[in-house]
């Protein structure tokens, strides 16, 4: 997948003179019940999901495995910390939390400050020259994180605008010039219902790995191609089928 030719040479210029993109509704309506997150360094198991479920709907079965309990103590380790890398650390070491859904979490409880790691914003900033690796923009590591977040804030601050308006506008920008599908696929054909797949960012925890039976690490060289759709979630790789899940050999997932 590429992008359109683009109007811009750097990322100062595309800010600029493209229109600093308004948060919608529904999104909007999640951050103010979350203000309270910021003052009280508190966040809900229930809150927790919900962001989980906004950023990557697939990844929410693993989500559910943490308890309150281990949500709580996570999330307020996280949100008093001063080191941004520690911040990212607790968070991703949540069952089924990534680098963009640790990033989802920062910044729908504090927009001011952070924006989602996206594949579709890192993709224009390589394009753009911001960042000169993982042009795929899949597979987040920490350093790649601490390296988004100064981008956008450097911007965000020349602005005066929030580090989310800055994120939410080159999503959009990137939206608007894409060219063909944004992600790989892979068929299930071939493959036996007994066998289930399972693919988690490598930033996430593993403990004991999924229960006998029910998950398989994804082999990536498997073949042929399919189809996908921008309904697809941002981290690919944030993906959890079951038997229950496969209905047929024709099925295709994103890898």
């Amino acid at each position: 997948m590429g992008l359109k030719k683009l109007e811009y040479s750097t990322l100062g210029d595309l800010l600029e003179h493209e229109q600093i993109s308004q948060e919608d509704p529904d999104t909007l309506k999640i951050i103010r019940s979350l203000r309270h997150v910021k003052v009280d360094k508190e966040l809900s198991r229930r809150e927790f999901l919900d962001i989980c479920r906004w950023k990557s709907p697939r990844s929410i079965r693993q989500c559910r495995r943490n308890s309150a309990r281990s949500v709580d103590s996570m999330c307020r380790k996280a949100l008093t910390t001063h080191s941004e890398e520690k911040r990212l650390e607790l968070l991703t070491s949540l069952y089924g939390v990534s680098v963009p859904t640790a990033s989802a979490i920062l910044t729908l409880t504090n927009p001011v400050r952070y924006g989602v790691i996206d594949i579709r914003v890192w993709q224009l900033l390589y394009r753009l020259g911001s960042v000169t690796k993982n042009p795929r923009g899949q597979g987040f590591s920490t350093e790649d994180w601490l390296q988004y977040l100064t981008i956008l804030r450097y911007h965000a601050r020349r602005l005066r605008v929030p580090v989310r308006s800055v994120e939410l506008t080159l999503f959009k920008y990137h939206q608007d010039h894409q060219r063909g599908t944004l992600y790989k696929t892979l068929s299930l054909s071939g493959r036996s219902l007994s066998d289930a797949l399972y693919c988690e960012s490598s930033n996430s925890r593993v403990a004991n790995g999924p229960p006998r039976g029910e998950a398989r690490r994804m082999n990536p060289s498997a073949t042929p191609t399919g189809i996908v759709s921008d309904s697809l979630p941002e981290e690919p790789c944030e993906l959890l089928l079951t038997v229950r899940d496969r209905v047929n050999q024709e099925r295709r997932i994103p890898l």
